[in-house]
């Protein structure tokens, strides 16, 4: 047994070597945020490499691990879910079954271009050690979303490089600072839209004047105060996603000039491929608005 834990600690102090305690501070900071501000913090380190992948984590990866934690939490509609932070143990085995049998479900999902975002299969005992031994990184018996993600594409990622990448680029330009703003109001309007539906859709099936009632608002909803101020917000949204992706997109090359520029005396140099820079956020957040537009925009309608 203490051969065991030694092994174990082992494997943790392999993992964490390099860090500084600065290091390992920037990195509880950033799995302390929600699982989509991981995700993008893994991707603005690692876009030349994973870019690739994005869609994967995007629209596999990230949204398991949501359903996992959802589960976690006794949680059943979206609208009531606030995105997490991190999955206990248990139920990151729980989240791993569910991504394995999603690409059991969905073989488009397990084509050779998604190869290095599938997992590897083993029993939930040797995956419950790996969780504890590999993935679990700064060994506080949780699995955050970047964990999985720097254990996931361990081929090319670690944590040591991962911080030295992202803190160089830890900045966030004002202009996509307001642009998430812009998404996060976009979410509370969703939310306020889809609990009035599901009030609504409740209520429907009571007999007498008060279903009747409800069903009429019911079938307004799409056209009501509250789906347009949702439609307003993604206009606000679409327009600030857009104006930061000009500004900063193409390898978040704007961004990264103006804070080596202040670094070097006003010298600018075009990032090294390896950099990290804003091009994870601004893919997330062009994604993100893609979806929300497919479901809830006047197009989609």
């Amino acid at each position: 047994m203490a051969a065991l834990a030694s092994a174990s600690t082992n494997v943790h102090q392999d993992f964490l070597s390099g860090l500084s305690p600065e290091g390992l501070a920037f990195f509880n900071d950033v799995c302390a945020r929600n699982f989509a501000d991981q995700a993008t913090s893994f991707l603005n380190a690692y876009w030349g490499e994973i870019g690739s992948q994005a869609e994967f984590i995007f629209s596999v990866a990230i949204e398991r691990f949501r359903y996992a934690d959802m589960h976690s939490k006794g949680v059943s509609l979206i609208h009531l879910y606030e995105d997490g932070v991190q999955l206990d143990f248990n139920i990151g085995l729980y989240f791993y079954e569910k991504l394995c049998k999603k690409l059991e479900d969905e073989p488009a999902w397990a084509a050779d271009k998604w190869a290095m975002s599938q997992p590897e299969m083993m029993t939930a005992i040797t995956r419950k050690k790996e969780l504890r031994d590999k993935v679990d990184v700064n060994f506080d018996g949780k699995v955050s979303f970047l964990e999985f993600l720097l254990y996931q594409y361990r081929e090319f990622a670690n944590p040591g490089d991962f911080i030295t990448r992202s803190i160089a680029t830890s900045a966030e330009h004002p202009e996509i600072a307001a642009a998430r703003r812009a998404l996060e109001e976009v979410n509370k309007a969703i939310a306020a839209f889809e609990a009035e539906k599901s009030r609504l859709t409740e209520l429907a099936e009571k007999p007498g004047v008060k279903g009747l009632g409800a069903k009429h608002q019911l079938a307004a909803i799409d056209a009501g105060p509250l789906w347009e101020q949702l439609d307003r917000s993604l206009i606000t949204a679409e327009a600030k996603v857009r104006i930061a992706t000009r500004k900063y997109g193409a390898g978040g090359s704007a961004l990264n000039r103006a804070i080596r520029s202040a670094s070097t005396g006003g010298e600018e140099e075009p990032a090294p491929p390896q950099c990290g820079s804003s091009e994870g956020t601004l893919w997330w957040m062009n994604r993100d608005l893609e979806e929300k537009k497919k479901r809830y925009g006047r197009r989609g309608k």
